[in-house]
């Protein structure tokens, strides 16, 4: 084990910086001879900066290094504002350059080890000494990179906890700093033993401005802000965290300082609450394709024998993985991921590939993950315990869509399904199922996509509705991408994430998606719906990107506070800056071109987030990025757009009728009593359906003859949708109106 992780603390490029065997098992044979173990704090790792002359001299500090081992650490610091002249190494522990790799801009890898024994130096010395020549007099951030496999061993092999705080240099305004800790004992008191917790959300209000900053991997936030009062708070992810402290107002009334405020979260509930999300490059026929899968447990308990298991879409093939301890069971992958500590989690990837023969550009391919372990409690709500499914299949000539109870009690009220045909609904029917009964309904196919939507009852936790769908049955489905992302899937749930993409013929460069996309050409989506937003890069010239950055301007009409960083396809980190600028930074990418991998040569990152609650119907909401490769200017991607909406699904079955308005005679319309239908003599087997504007079905029979009559009997007045069929197969359809 620990000559694996020191082996392979660096990549192949940096051999100057690994260790000799030698070296490594004298200090194995030294460690494993210790008898005893020794408690030891967290070592500590700050910046500190001074000017020296033209020269920017940084250095960073220690504190609690009390006789270490072995480190291995990374620096990242903003290579578009400095250039790196020179690196110091304590010589006191005899760190010098071979242990030292920064080649590569805004980036210092150090590995570092003492075979025999343990090193200590003095709170506040340096153990780097960095000097730049400043580019642009401007504020650079200097942090210790949470993506790097970062250890400190100490002599006993102990591996000691590391707290790094970042930096701003050349900041003039005052910084509002903090920590959060994860209050393990109950005390409601910082401790060393306390974990971080990182990918919080901390609330600044400064009044007419407010600002939300997203902890790091060290459970740090930090906030340059102006002369002001300031109310600080934290967002707890869920009822199960409490505060120890309430939100705290800081008067700022000078420039220049720095002001701590940190926070101390105690566990309201013991449960864990675990989350996964997928995402993936896009898809390309006959091409390995990368997924990602990314979890975490937000509760306040260990997640036990925690396990994803991640179904593959059936044109989908196996390839590999870069994790361990799984099972392949036909389409299905199981994840063993063992314990999930509270605040932990991690990310992972799957290699696909695509099918050579049996997928074409323009159809959906599908995967889903779902996460669940031992322990997992539903907590109580108020809700009857019916469990609705959805299922839609391909039988014979119809698309058939079977809903079922497979929850624990029956139906207490009936609700109305809804099936829509590529963009317009035309089906629709009430169903109330005892337990475990199914209904099934049936429609003939014509080739597009289908889809079946029902809300569960009220009260169920994991999910507002289910729904299912199919394309190109019983016939061919082109450019059938748009219908199937109209809509929401039904994973609203954290412990499920379905991902749903199209074929594509070729990678467009550099762009954004959202999911849903939204109806039709308006992007309609329902109040309240969350949003996923994908950004997808490939490296734009020949030589090696080595680092990226993104910027997003979060729309006015989006919630920050329910903002959740997704996978991607590299290591990131994930800020928010200035008021609503969102800042995704890949370091040290190393992005080839594609002419050299075409596959490795793109990458994609994931986001979601929610709508402000209720927002006025018409709202637009619109999202576009600007994408910075190394030092080169910016590329914007496209805009992607919603519009708030209701009830916006077309009650009719297709905007393209075969029968002309000449053909079919609707008379009188409007009706009051009596309603005559007349066609082609040459259209036999003839029936019909009325639909109200909810879609459901008032009026239904088969006739015998091309001119017949529709009785209003008992129907409201109003307006109907008449659908018109012979020998089963759609002729026409008309809008009719009875008024009194």
């Amino acid at each position: 084990f620990f000559c694996d992780r020191l082996w392979n603390a660096n990549s192949e490029n940096h051999e100057n910086m690994k260790f000799s065997i030698f070296n490594v098992i004298v200090a194995l044979l030294f460690m494993l001879s210790c008898e005893y173990s020794h408690a030891q704090d967290c070592v500590k790792l700050y910046f500190d900066s001074n000017k020296d002359g033209d020269e920017l001299v940084v250095q960073l500090k220690v504190g609690n290094f009390d006789n270490i081992l072995i480190s291995q650490f990374a620096i990242t610091y903003d290579y578009s504002n400095l250039e790196l002249i020179s690196i110091q190494g304590n010589t006191d522990i005899e760190l010098d350059q071979t242990h030292v790799f920064s080649e590569i801009p805004g980036y210092i890898s150090v590995s570092w080890s003492n075979p025999s024994v343990g090193q200590s130096l003095a709170d506040g010395n340096s153990l780097l000494e960095m000097r730049f020549t400043e580019i642009i007099s401007d504020v650079s951030t200097f942090a210790i990179d949470p993506n790097f496999d970062t250890e400190f061993f100490n002599a006993f092999f102990e591996e000691v906890c590391l707290d790094a705080t970042s930096a701003s240099i050349n900041e003039t305004r005052t910084q509002l700093v903090g920590k959060l800790y994860h209050d393990l004992n109950g005390n409601c008191i910082a401790d060393a033993t306390d974990f971080p917790l990182s990918g919080w959300t901390v609330f600044i209000d400064g009044g007419l401005e407010q600002y939300y900053r997203i902890t790091d991997k060290f459970g740090y936030y930090t906030i340059p802000v102006e002369i002001g009062t300031y109310t600080i708070e934290v967002l707890e992810p869920s009822d199960l965290w409490v505060s120890c402290e309430a939100p705290i107002i800081e008067n700022v009334i000078a420039s220049g300082e720095i002001i701590e405020n940190s926070f101390v979260i105690s566990p309201n509930n013991s449960s864990s609450a675990l989350e996964v999300a997928v995402s993936s490059s896009e898809i390309q026929i006959c091409s390995n394709n990368i997924y990602s899968i990314r979890y975490k447990n937000n509760g306040t308990a260990l997640a036990q024998s925690a396990i994803i298991e991640f179904h593959m879409d059936e044109n989908l093939d196996y390839v590999s993985t870069n994790t361990g301890n799984f099972s392949i069971d036909d389409n299905l992958i199981t994840f063993d991921l063992g314990s999930i500590r509270p605040g932990d989690g991690g990310e992972f990837q799957v290699v696909l590939s695509a099918s050579c023969d049996n997928i074409e550009v323009g159809q959906t391919i599908c995967v889903d993950a779902e996460i669940s372990s031992s322990d997992i409690v539903i907590p109580p709500v108020d809700w009857g315990g019916a469990i609705l499914t959805t299922k839609a299949t391909c039988e014979d000539d119809s698309v058939a869509f079977t809903i079922q109870n497979i929850g624990s009690s029956p139906m207490s009220n009936s609700i109305q399904s809804i099936v829509v045909e590529d963009d317009v609904m035309f089906g629709s029917q009430e169903v109330l199922l005892d337990l475990q009964e199914e209904v099934k309904l049936k429609y003939p196919s014509t080739g597009g996509v289908y889809r079946i939507l029902i809300d569960q009852e009220d009260g169920y936790p994991l999910s507002n509705f289910t729904t299912d769908f199919i394309e190109s049955c019983n016939g061919v489905g082109t450019n059938t991408y748009r219908f199937v992302s109209m809509f929401q899937n039904d994973d609203e749930s954290p412990y499920l994430d379905i991902q749903c993409q199209e074929v594509i013929d070729a990678t467009e460069e550099n762009r954004m998606s959202a999911f849903p996309v939204g109806y039709r050409e308006q992007h309609f989506i329902n109040q309240n719906e969350d949003i996923e937003y994908t950004i997808h890069f490939e490296n734009p010239d020949m030589d090696t990107v080595y680092n990226i950055w993104i910027g997003n301007r979060v729309d006015e009409s989006l919630d920050l506070e329910t903002l959740v960083a997704g996978p991607s396809s590299h290591d990131y980190t994930f800020s928010i800056i200035d008021e609503r600028r969102l800042r995704i930074d890949f370091k040290n990418i190393q992005l080839p071109s594609t002419e050299i991998d075409p596959i490795r040569s793109r990458g994609f990152v994931k986001f979601r987030i929610s709508q402000k609650e209720n927002l006025p119907l018409g709202t637009q909401i619109t999202s576009a990025s600007i994408i910075f490769f190394d030092l080169k200017d910016g590329i914007e991607t496209n805009e992607v757009s919603h519009i708030v909406g209701e009830e916006f699904i077309e009650v009719v079955i297709n905007t393209v009728d075969l029968l002309s308005e000449e053909e079919l005679v609707v008379a009188p319309n409007p009706a009051t009593s009596l309603l005559k239908i007349e066609v082609p003599a040459e259209y036999k087997d003839l029936s019909y359906m009325l639909y109200d504007t909810k879609g459901s079905v008032m009026s239904a029979a088969s006739v015998l003859t091309n001119a017949f009559y529709i009785q209003r009997d008992f129907l409201q007045s109003g307006m109907y949708f008449l659908e018109l069929r012979s020998a089963n197969k759609k002729i026409g359809t008309k809008k009719i109106v009875f008024q009194d």
